[in-house]
């Protein structure tokens, strides 16, 4: 089976393992009547990751060294700045300050 969908046999084997489980948590989540299940994104979030990988992108033009830490903080606090500007501003493009800060 897996070979002819192109999935590894241990994945098909785990999905067959845990088909109740699956099954449960799907029913869980998404009414039986449902064809496609989707994840609606928050805009604030996809937002951060474009103004973030702006950040990113110009502190490396720059030479100046990021890490992991240092990213996630800028992350966090673009996406508290972007939902706190959504709640009083809709729709509004991110102002360059926001990225400078």
């Amino acid at each position: 089976m897996g070979k002819l969908s192109g999935i590894n046999e241990s994945t098909v084997r785990f999905i067959k393992k845990n088909e109740a489980k699956i099954k449960t948590a799907l029913a869980a989540t998404a009414p039986p009547s449902a064809k496609q299940v989707s994840h609606i994104r928050n805009s604030a979030m996809s937002q951060m990751e474009s103004a973030l990988f702006v950040w990113i992108t110009d502190q490396n033009k720059k030479d100046n060294p990021i890490d992991s830490n240092a990213i996630r903080a800028k992350g966090k606090s673009l996406y508290e700045r972007l939902t706190s500007a959504e709640t009083s501003t809709s729709d509004e493009a991110l102002p360059p300050a926001i990225l400078n800060s």
